[in-house]
């Protein structure tokens, strides 16, 4: 029997997409973002939004992210965006051919068995148009 063709729909992915906080609890995710995209050599997206109306870049939230890109030469581009809804505006900027990578450490074993993720990961997962990868941080 012959091996079976890929379907005509699959398409590689384009980037990476990896919400940055600027925070240190996110470098694994960051790490595990940047060293994926090496390996299928392509770029890394970074966002960061801002509660509320500040577009400014904030240099050092992308500092960690920018260190890893140079290690494992990965093409970056980065992003600051000021809205209330930080959920949204992720969803807004990311293409079906996208990956997301976000970390949480708000996963909580629940009613025995059930597992909760943050809320901005959680609804990542549902809405998304394209794959999630959730990096649990210790």
């Amino acid at each position: 029997m012959p091996p079976r063709e890929a379907p005509d729909s699959f398409q590689p992915m384009d980037r990476i997409v990896v919400p940055v906080e600027g925070s240190d609890r996110e470098f694994e995710a960051q790490q595990w973002a940047t060293e994926l995209a090496a390996s299928l050599d392509i770029r890394v997206h970074a966002l960061h939004v801002t509660s509320g109306r500040e577009e400014e870049l904030h240099e050092d939230h992308f500092s960690f992210i920018e260190k890893l890109c140079e290690k494992w030469n990965v093409e970056l581009t980065k992003r600051t965006a000021g809205r209330d809804d930080v959920t949204q505006e992720i969803l807004d900027e990311l293409a079906p051919r996208d990956l997301v990578v976000i970390g949480t450490r708000r996963m909580a074993n629940v009613n025995g068995g059930d597992y909760h993720v943050g809320s901005v990961a959680a609804e990542l997962v549902r809405q998304a148009p394209c794959p999630v990868q959730v990096v649990r941080l210790e």
